[in-house]
């Protein structure tokens, strides 16, 4: 049997490949095919959802799973009794044949599949009755499941960096081939996990089999554009002084020659070895189901890496998103020659945003960017010729040497970063966070408990994410997050960031309302709340589907969310020429309510409307005790007897380096060192240093803030003390 054009299957007739007959037909292509132990049924998948099962005998339609589009391998267990799928997004999928539904399934196993491409993920079935079922994993690893209890048994490491494709066991069940997506295919024997060899191929293969009599593996490549087919045979691919692939082996033989691979009794079984139930007369291959099941260590899967929210991958013309949030898009464009690419800043509402920013040359690789209210942040990874740096570039370039790039030490890169109002900041692999000003000056460097995850901002509050613990056996990554007010130098928040098990961290940010909120891959929504000191969901994008799309967040709000909806693709293309920018769509979001009768959507709205005084009531709560804790700040030590007099002395030693800055034309950094000045005597000093030094722009905005502490009465008591000994210095040093 085989795949017709794009959406039929044909059949043939052994040995001449005589008289086709056509089984089945689709509206998109076809993908997949598993013929059942018997012969009498047809497994047939591809890009439309279902997986139909046919006779073979009259092509017609005995079941349909209700499986996800985009099915990418099948696999018949031995018995007939279940069925293996997996799909373009990595997911593996246990069946029952009898009653049709699904006995176990594992998110995101194998790397993903780009959906438009021919590549596929198939996974086996262990010989001996289906005792063992292996299935492509993450990073060049192939993951092996027990039969019943689907629990994870082993993990095989072929090749380090590339993602497995297909898999297939020998005849014998003591040697496992795979095909990667590099067109190499490896084989291993299941003892210890030993490599036997390795073949590159002509092109990708589109099937892998083990030859029915000989020590041999055949498969089918694709080469080219237009799919051009192409077969190989790997003759002697398991060495001689190994069992050969279809050798029948007894318990004696086998513990000679491969390290006690087969053990009877109940003896406890040792690592890599393969106990057996069966008599020493009994061959391997036919003993019954649940004999031959061999153990490794289980390996714990890894932490999931730091990203950057609102970042996408490069495409093949190596363009991508440094970030897509709800004020713009950061997209980089990479030379085709490898020269210097360029970054552009776009903003959504033009309108608001008249002045088009000027493109930045990528000089240094940069690999994550943010953009903010105030500006961009970017930062590239370090080479063996230059450090990781951290470089920020303001909207709006008022002051000369307004830009800033600072190197970070060496060993130490930045992992994610972000912008605020008033700063920017990253986290580094030394697990430091690190907050400096809009100007470059260093506010602080905090350490983190674990490597970090993500990093995200909004306003004056700046969010950290970080590992607490290594992930359960499932996946399931252990996170937790701080929240902090960067103005006054406070933690607002700390705690565990819940996930869906098995699932990751996909995204994060901060709600308009100010409060922090975050996705998982599992496509899970969860905003946090001060009131009840715990996490809330607030949107799921797998109730939301309504058929194959994707929604990729770009912010969240506590009434709706803005996503891009794609169609075939988890994450939205950089759009080329004329072509237009993702579209944003508002979607609206579902606070977690059981469906009720009538009143249902009544009670939401209810619902809504409390959650949202709520969360307005809890952002006024923080604004007050911020400005609490930054007036109990400013009054310490009001009582003592020689306030003045330090006051003072303060006030000048604040002045004297706002003239060393002006002087070194950094006029960015003396309009944030004059905000930080309480007295009207000190920030009038700071205007006439910059009218002195002919800095009209800085001059203006100090302006500003004179006018501000005036209106607010912010004048102290040592008016007269401050300002003489501000009249004095000036006088001599001006």
């Amino acid at each position: 049997m085989s795949l017709h054009g794009i959406a039929a299957v044909q059949a043939f007739t052994l040995p001449d490949l005589s008289s086709p007959r056509l089984l089945a037909g689709g509206v998109l292509p076809l993908r997949a095919l598993a013929l059942s132990p018997s012969g009498a049924t047809l497994a047939v998948a591809g890009d439309d959802p279902g997986i139909r099962l046919l006779a073979v005998g009259s092509s017609a339609v005995l079941r349909t799973l209700a499986s996800a589009p985009y099915t990418r391998g099948l696999a018949y267990d031995p018995e007939g009794a279940y069925l293996a799928s997996m799909g373009a997004d990595g997911n593996l999928t246990v069946w029952d044949i009898e009653s049709g539904r699904p006995v176990f399934s594992k998110k995101g196993l194998a790397s993903k599949v780009d959906i438009l491409s021919r590549q596929l993920c198939e996974p086996a079935w262990h010989p001996d009755g289906g005792s063992l079922l292996a299935a492509p994993g993450q990073d060049g690893e192939v993951v092996v499941y027990e039969r019943l209890s689907w629990r994870q048994t082993a993990v095989l490491s072929l090749a380090h960096g590339s993602s497995q494709r297909l898999v297939s066991f020998s005849p014998n069940g003591l040697y496992l081939a795979a095909a990667d997506e590099d067109d190499y295919v490896r084989v291993v024997a299941l003892q210890g996990g030993q490599a036997l060899g390795a073949r590159l191929l002509p092109g990708a293969a589109a099937c892998l089999t083990w030859h029915p009599s000989s020590n041999a593996l055949l498969l089918a490549t694709e080469t080219g554009d237009d799919a051009r087919g192409e077969f190989t045979r790997w003759n002697g691919v398991v060495p001689e002084d190994q069992p050969g692939p279809h050798e029948v082996l007894d318990v004696a033989s086998a513990a000679a020659s491969l390290g006690s691979i087969l053990e009877g009794g109940d003896d406890d079984v040792e690592e890599g070895s393969l106990p057996s139930d069966s008599g020493p007369d009994e061959p391997v291959h036919g003993r019954r189901r649940g004999a031959g099941r061999f153990r490794f260590p289980p390996r714990a899967p890894p932490p999931q890496a730091a990203f950057q929210p609102g970042s996408t991958r490069p495409d093949r013309s190596g363009r991508s998103y440094l970030c897509f949030n709800a004020l713009g898009t950061l997209t980089l464009r990479r030379e085709p020659g490898g020269g210097a690419g360029v970054i552009e800043t776009s903003f959504h509402d033009t309108a608001r945003h008249r002045r088009r920013v000027p493109l930045i040359t990528d000089h240094l690789g940069f690999s994550l960017g943010h953009l903010g209210t105030q500006g961009v942040v970017l930062a590239s990874p370090a080479t063996e010729d230059a450090p990781s740096t951290i470089t920020f570039r303001p909207h709006e370039g008022w002051a000369a040497n307004s830009d800033c790039t600072k190197a970070l030490p060496e060993g130490e890169e930045a992992l994610c970063v972000a912008s605020g109002d008033t700063f920017f900041a990253a986290a580094t692999s030394a697990r430091l966070l690190r907050i400096f000003s809009l100007s470059g000056l260093q506010l602080c460097v905090l350490c983190l408990a674990g490597p970090a995850v993500t990093l995200t901002a909004g306003g004056d509050s700046l969010a950290v994410v970080w590992h607490a613990q290594r992930p359960d056996a499932d996946g399931t990554q252990h996170l937790r997050y701080s929240t902090y007010a960067v103005a006054a130098g406070a933690e607002l928040a700390q705690g565990a960031l819940p996930l869906t098990p098995g699932s990751t961290l996909v995204w994060a940010g901060f709600t308009p309302e100010g409060q922090l909120a975050a996705q998982d891959s599992a496509g899970e929504v969860r905003v946090a709340g001060l009131r009840w000191g715990a996490w809330a969901p607030l949107f799921s994008a797998e109730a939301a589907r309504q058929g194959g799309e994707h929604f990729w967040l770009v912010e969240c709000g506590l009434r709706e969310v803005q996503c891009v909806v794609l169609a075939g693709a988890e994450e939205p293309g950089v759009s080329v020429g004329t072509a237009p920018r993702p579209t944003l769509s508002s979607l609206p979001t579902r606070p977690g309510l059981l469906a009720g009768g009538s009143g249902a959507a009544q009670e939401e709205e209810r619902f809504r409307c409390l959650w949202e005084r709520e969360a307005a009531q809890d952002q006024a709560a923080l604004d007050a005790a911020r400005r609490a804790e930054d007036q109990a700040r400013r009054g310490e030590g009001e009582a003592e007897g020689d306030w003045k007099p330090t006051a003072a002395a303060a006030t000048l030693r604040s002045l004297r380096l706002l003239a060393e800055l002006a002087k070194a034309d950094r006029c960015a950094r003396c309009l944030e060192l004059a905000q930080q000045m309480h007295t009207v005597a000190a920030v009038e000093g700071a205007v006439r240093l910059a009218t002195h030094f002919k800095a009209t722009a800085l001059a203006d905005r100090l302006s500003l803030v004179l006018e501000e502490r005036m209106d607010t009465g912010a004048e102290s008591q040592v008016r007269g003390s401050v300002y003489g000994g501000v009249e004095a210095w000036m006088a001599a040093e001006i």
